[in-house]
């Protein structure tokens, strides 16, 4: 039967309050481990709320029924574990592996309490028994209750453990969070579970005690939920808060009003039944022994309000009863007081009545009325308050609706509209202010705000365009990429000077377009940190145009960051065409100088060794014309001198040339101990006898990565300046005379040096010193060393460009210059140079002690020197070929014309008359493509010489050359072998 009692309205408020939030957590959270586990435990607390709404709206044992198999069903026990696994996971996740295993435990215990309560407990039915204090019919828990409350219990404590352990260890509003929760979810925890315990300890009424445990599960299951919205970010507006805030007003309300007011309710209802029991007793006190005329009377006017009427004689007589049927209830204490009235709630299976008990005479009066009609009573009155209640609530929410309507929802609707307006650009909107309330406080700054971020907008306008401005007047290159290196700004100049245009850019134009490849893989490597942590570098790059016309860049390079995120580079790319152009040529004319510098000595040399061949030669033709004044022994030494005059003179050449050669700088592997070893040979050859050498070289090898002829130029350099300090600087009346000291050494970058040199790279270097006993130099002339044109030389003794020079090879080395010096005491200068990264090389074993090969074969030597056609022809016919020779290109030409078919190679000479060799080389090739030539010249730098290699000339051989060296070339020309590298 469907019958309200007081608690009903409290029932059915948590249980709509828990299934809003049920439903906003499912609606609006976004869905993860933490928010699940969180949505079963609160779909365990509302269909608690629903069950025990049913038990209280519903007067049959039956209704307990629902309540009683969930709380025994093992659902309880994974509603619990769900929550100990929300403290695992709420905020940061925490004991990943003993979360897992107190996961599979409790599913696993559930399981079993589940399968158990389905065979064993289920089947023996439900004992239900009638709860005077609640008035609602309890069901006897199972026999296992008392372990699903256990483990309960545990799992309440693990959540507590877990809660305390992120208390602790979170700091700020992660602490505070875990705070707040901790409170709400023990403190309910605590309240729901312990609240069979609780009552024993508070002696009131238990409807009010009811309305006070509604309270502070409504205020906990609030307060929980919005200080979880609140940091989870789940959206929550005001209106949603209105329904909250209705739902628990009306919990308070409904909860205090109808519990009071049951209370005076149930008085009055005892009360009216004690005076009618009252009045009862005296009729049957008056009537005496008038039974029969006493039943009819109470039969007539008590049939509807009473069940029985019975007077009990205390002395063992037999009852009267005057109306109904005796059932048989228990008796009550026969101490009452004369004209007091008591009564007690009686329960006989299914049947409940009020009993009521008074003394007449010496017997006892009891009177039953049925439970129904208390129930009924109180229906009526709960009802009227259940519908008195949801009308409330359909009245103020709509009237709260309304009031955030208008009050808020409106004005922050506009405030929305113009944040959007914002957000699209629109800075001359103006949010309408219609209240001097808290919108209308927050809508007059947002407008003050705006207003300030249109003044700074136009102020970022004008910076932009002033940027613009100043980038697009700017002569060089910027440029943006991304991190695969596409350009994704250019300004003026950059379309200008590479020829892209607006087209390119937008299409996609990589670097890679107009860098070479190995600078573009520098760029990449450098942007992936595989360079270090730089985001500092400036490189030069051959610029490639769109036409193809190649120009040089310096590129001043960055990475760009933001909010710590790597987005690309950003650099600055200068045409340093020009200015390359003017430093080869201020090198090249820095190379002359020295060679003039030192033009005395090598004269001097170059005479002593002209002095030696023709002084043999001289003796050799005066004794050949005395027969027997020369000796088999006499002719090998004399020829001994003459080759070794040869050598020396041809080392000498090569030195100077190697010295003056115009190339561009390529980076390879070299040992410096051999570049010093010819520099010395050049010293020792020009510089003043006085000057005492003493050249130190570093044991096996000294390798680095760098241009052999710029670090000859750089030591020579070097020593020509401390040759001068000794000589030329010094002071009228010292003597022209000292030591010049070179010390090639392998350097540790240890701490002391870095100390010493902050700018070298935490690496192993090669340091070259030079170090003399000349004049030295002050503090102020240190400092200005090595601008260019500066010298402390009298005029026409020094341009001050070598030491200028200096600095810039050294500098695109990535080395450094160290420079200790005072006056009168010398100067030491030190040169660092990274060492290369790899094994010291050793070179191969020469061919020079290894007999000449002969072979059969005609070749054309086309040279105009009649000197050399002499002695290279003798060398080929020693070899065993046939010669042909030519004076001059054309002649050339038209011997192989005719006689191609029986010619093998060519020897093909570069400076000639009438036709030079290069183009003799042409012809050649139109008449036999496969014609192999040897290319000889005395003077390997002529670029004649590598155009002709490119073309398909077979190797080339430097004038002077030895039989040997010629056999060599000859023998791979014959075979068919072209030269890899001349």
């Amino acid at each position: 039967m469907l019958l309200f009692n007081p608690n009903s309205i409290n029932n059915l408020l948590l249980f709509i309050l828990l299934f809003v939030m049920l439903w906003y957590f499912i609606v609006r959270s976004k869905k993860n481990l933490e928010v699940i586990f969180l949505v079963v435990f609160i779909i365990q607390l509302v269909l608690w709320q629903l069950f025990f709404l049913i038990r209280n709206i519903y007067f049959d044992p039956v209704a307990t029924y629902p309540l009683y198999y969930f709380l025994n069903s093992g659902f309880t026990v994974f509603a619990y574990l769900s929550l100990a696994m929300f403290s695992y996971y709420f905020i940061t996740p925490v004991f990943r592996r003993e979360s897992q295993i107190i996961f599979f435990t409790g599913l696993f215990i559930a399981v079993v309490i589940f399968l158990y309560s389905i065979a064993y407990v289920f089947p023996g039915g439900v004992k239900t028994v009638f709860d005077p204090i609640l008035h609602v019919y309890e069901a006897e828990p199972g026999p296992h209750r008392k372990i699903i409350l256990l483990v309960l219990l545990v799992f309440i404590i693990i959540t507590a453990k877990n809660l305390f352990y992120k208390i602790v260890i979170f700091r700020g509003e992660q602490r505070a969070f875990a705070l707040h929760l901790a409170i709400a979810l023990l403190t309910g925890i605590s309240a729901v579970v312990g609240v069979s315990f609780i009552d024993q300890y508070y002696p009131i009424h238990p409807n009010i005690h009811n309305t006070i445990n509604t309270y502070l599960a409504g205020f906990l299951f609030i307060y929980f939920y919005l200080v979880y919205l609140s940091y989870s970010g789940i959206p929550f507006f005001y209106s949603d808060k209105t329904v909250l805030l209705i739902l628990f007003v009306m919990i308070l309300i409904s909860s205090m009003t109808t519990s009071l007011t049951f209370v005076i309710y149930e008085r009055n209802f005892i009360k009216g039944r004690q005076d009618m029991v009252k009045q009862i007793a005296l009729e049957i006190a008056h009537a005496g022994d008038e039974t029969e005329m006493v039943s009819q009377r109470f039969a007539r006017l008590y049939h509807q309000k009473v069940e029985y009427i019975i007077l009990r004689n205390k002395s063992g007589a037999p009852n009267r009863v005057y109306f109904g049927t005796d059932p048989g209830l228990m008796e009550g204490d026969s101490a009452i007081s004369d004209g007091d009235v008591r009564w007690r709630i009686q329960a006989e299976d299914h049947a409940v009545f009020y009993s009521f008990e008074t003394p007449v005479a010496d017997s006892v009066l009891h009177i039953g009325i049925p439970y129904i009609q208390y129930r009924k009573h109180i229906h009526e009155f709960v009802r009227a308050g259940f519908v008195t209640v949801l009308t409330i609530i359909i009245m103020l929410f709509v009237f709260m609706r309304f009031v955030v309507i208008i009050g808020l929802t409106k004005p922050l609707k506009r405030l929305f509209a113009g944040v959007r307006e914002i957000r699209e650009g629109n800075l001359d909107h103006r949010i309408e202010i219609s209240a001097q309330d808290e919108i209308g406080f927050v809508a007059r700054q947002f407008n003050l705000m705006v207003d300030d971020l249109r003044i700074s907008g136009d102020i970022i306008k004008k910076s932009e365009r002033k940027f613009r401005e100043l980038t697009g007047m700017l002569p060089d290159i910027i440029y943006e990429t991304d991190l695969d290196l596409n350009v994704t700004y250019f300004n003026k100049a950059g379309f200008e000077i590479t020829g892209f245009g607006v087209e390119d850019l937008r299409k996609g134009l990589s670097l890679r377009e107009f860098i070479d490849e190995d600078e573009f893989l520098r760029l990449r490597a450098l942007l992936a940190g595989m360079e270090g942590n730089n985001t500092y570098r400036i490189t030069t790059h051959r610029i490639r145009r769109k036409s193809g016309e190649v120009i040089f860049g310096e590129n001043n390079t960055t990475i760009i960051y933001e909010d710590e995120r790597l987005l690309g580079l950003r650099g600055v790319i200068r045409d340093v065409t020009e200015k390359i152009r003017i430093e080869n040529s201020l090198l090249q004319a820095q190379k002359m100088e020295i060679i003039g510098t030192l033009a005395g000595g090598i004269a001097h040399d170059f005479n002593n060794i002209l002095t030696g061949i023709t002084g043999t030669v001289s003796l050799l033709e005066f004794k050949i014309e005395r027969p027997g004044a020369l000796s088999a022994d006499e002719i090998k030494r004399n020829l001994a001198i003459l080759k070794q005059s040869a050598d020396r003179a041809a080392d000498m050449v090569k030195q100077l040339l190697a010295l003056s050669r115009h190339r561009k700088p390529v980076l390879e592997r070299i040992d410096l101990n051999a570049v010093a070893s010819g520099v010395y040979e050049i010293c020792k050859n020009s510089f003043d006898k006085k000057i005492k050498l003493n050249f130190n070289y570093m044991e096996g090898g000294a390798l680095v990565m760098a241009d052999e002829t710029q670090m000859g130029q750089v030591l020579l350099n070097l020593c020509v300046n401390a040759r001068d300090a000794m000589t030329i600087m010094r002071p009228d009346g010292q003597e022209h005379s000292g030591e010049l000291s070179v010390f090639i050494e392998k350097m540790d970058a240890d701490r002391l040096l870095e100390l010493k040199i902050p700018e070298m790279a935490v690496r192993s270097h090669c340091r070259l010193r030079v170090r003399d006993t000349g004049v030295g130099m002050s503090l102020e002339t240190i400092s200005r060393i090595f601008d260019p044109f500066f010298t402390t030389k009298q005029k026409g003794e020094g341009t001050g460009l070598g030491l200028a020079m200096v600095y810039n090879i050294v500098k695109q080395h990535e080395g450094v210059i160290d420079i200790d010096s005072g006056v009168s005491v010398g100067t030491t200068i030190d040169v660092y140079i990274p060492a290369a990264d790899f094994a010291l090389f050793t070179e191969s074993p020469g061919s020079e002690g290894v007999g000449p090969e002969t072979f059969c074969g005609t070749l054309l030597l086309v040279d105009d020197d009649p000197i050399v056609q002499k002695t290279c022809g003798d060398m080929l016919t020693m070899l065993g070929c046939t010669v042909i020779t030519a004076a001059d290109g054309q002649e050339g030409v038209d011997i192989y014309r005719a006689r191609h078919g029986d010619i093998n190679a060519v020897i093909l000479d570069v400076v000639m008359p009438v036709m030079s060799g290069n183009e003799a080389f042409d012809e050649l090739k139109k008449i036999n493509p496969e014609i192999r030539v040897l290319v000889s010249s005395g003077f390997r730098e002529d670029p004649r010489i590598d155009e002709m290699l490119e073309k398909g000339a077979m190797g080339f051989i430097q004038k002077p050359y030895t039989l040997n060296a010629l056999s060599k070339k000859i023998s791979r020309i014959i075979m068919g072998k072209k030269q890899s590298s001349p």
